[in-house]
């Protein structure tokens, strides 16, 4: 399973990552997402999870997403 995000930090789940999004992490299904289920920001509908800071970062949302990804131990 892949974790992906798009650039409104929005993170989903499938088994590619389609065009217009950005890989997080992959590995087996259950390992993924208790990864990003304790570390992503639920989003007010507590369905949506989202790439921590993607919308506050200092030097903006592309690097929010490095950084996540670097914290999880995500894709390199």
């Amino acid at each position: 399973m892949i974790a992906y995000c798009y650039q409104s930090g929005q993170i989903e789940f499938g088994n590619r990552v389609p065009k217009g999004a950005l890989p997080i992490m992959h590995g087996k299904a259950k390992d993924v997402k208790s990864k990003i289920q304790g570390t992503a920001v639920l989003a007010y509908d507590n369905k949506t999870w989202l790439v921590p800071g993607i919308r506050t970062h200092k030097d903006g949302p592309l690097q929010a997403l490095i950084d996540y990804v670097n914290w999880i131990g995500g894709t390199k």
